[in-house]
């Protein structure tokens, strides 16, 4: 695709939109089935175009699976939508993932820390713990 770019722009349009209605009913939180999709029209797009929709197709549906996500010391983690969501990284562009991990995810973790650490915590459990968060990480 992308040595066909410039004599199949006037067609990124209707793929945009094609790109946009298969998306409707994916949901992130489940599948990664989209990601390869996607992955070969990125570098066709262009970054200005390419940023534009994935910020209105792609971004509300990952913060959609992010908002779900619960994060609970008692229990133990499900860590699949945060892995699911990071597994986005190489698609979407770095300011936008940052900017939804540090809306979304962050202060549900911090405030999950903070309320275990104002018990009476077993430490080694609450550096397993956030270690384990921290590890999902690139």
């Amino acid at each position: 695709l992308p040595y066909l770019s410039d004599q199949l722009q006037e067609l990124y349009p209707a793929v945009r939109q094609k790109l946009s209605k298969a998306l409707r009913t994916w949901k992130p939180s489940e599948t990664m089935d989209a990601l390869p999709m996607l992955k070969a029209w990125k570098p066709v797009f262009g970054t200005k175009a390419w940023d534009k929709f994935t910020s209105a197709v792609v971004m509300p549906k990952l913060e959609g699976a992010l908002a779900g996500l619960e994060i609970d010391p008692k229990n133990k983690p499900d860590t699949s939508r945060l892995v699911r969501v990071i597994g986005w990284s190489d698609i979407v562009s770095h300011r936008m993932m940052c900017a939804m991990l540090r809306e979304l995810f962050f202060p549900k973790l911090l405030q999950s820390l903070f309320t275990w650490l104002t018990g009476n915590p077993e430490f080694d459990e609450v550096v397993e713990w956030y270690e384990g968060w921290k590890g999902l990480f690139p």
